[in-house]
């Protein structure tokens, strides 16, 4: 079998399945569910139609309606005339937006969190104080620079 066939059916395959659900199934739930992948076996027996909902409560119902609706979806297939061989239709739930919607909420803090320059208390004039280059009573930059230059050509 060719390595085009198979990821070109799917493609076809998401299409179809999401625009009947979309438009040809009567029930208004399915419009809040998002198709986000299929996947085919290499011997076009099975898809596993991957699907996500936002309210965790109603993941379970919605596998059940989609089950039940897999009859409807099936002919839909076989009357789009694509495929020789029907497959079966197993639906898995896709974690992968929730696990985003964490790790978004995860950064979201961290960003909070983090540093940040305008509300630090850090002074820069406070920090060149206490290293033990600039004496206390030090204002003239022009001298720091005498001084920086000094201290190479001793080490040289």
């Amino acid at each position: 079998m060719s390595n085009y066939r198979i990821p070109m059916l799917e493609k076809e395959l998401f299409k179809l399945i999401c625009k009947t659900l979309l438009y040809k199934v009567r029930d208004s739930a399915f419009s809040e569910v998002n198709i986000t992948h299929v996947k085919l076996t290499k011997d076009l027996r099975y898809l596993k139609v991957y699907y996500y909902h936002d309210d965790s409560v109603k993941i379970k119902k919605m596998e059940e309606k989609l089950r039940k609706v897999s009859g409807f979806l099936k002919k839909q297939i076989a009357g789009a005339g694509i495929m020789r061989v029907i497959p079966d239709l197993n639906y898995h739930f896709d974690e992968t937006e929730a696990k985003a919607d964490h790790i978004e909420k995860l950064l979201a803090t961290v960003r909070e969190d983090s540093y940040d320059d305008r509300k630090s208390d850090f002074s820069l004039d406070e920090f060149l104080l206490e290293d033990e280059y600039v004496p206390e009573d030090f204002e003239d930059l022009d001298g720091l620079d005498e001084m920086f230059e000094e201290e190479v050509e001793e080490d040289e």
